[in-house]
């Protein structure tokens, strides 16, 4: 579980890189993603 944390925050980390490209939309879909995993585990 913590390694899956650990991937997670990763990919927060990459998400706050791109999401000035990106836009707001994806950074949304990360978060929904984010709260869903957490919701089955």
């Amino acid at each position: 579980v913590k390694r899956l944390d650990a991937a997670i925050l990763e990919e927060e980390k990459k998400a706050a890189l791109n999401s000035k490209n990106t836009g707001s939309k994806k950074r949304k879909a990360d978060l929904e993603l984010d709260a869903a995993e957490e919701g089955a585990a």
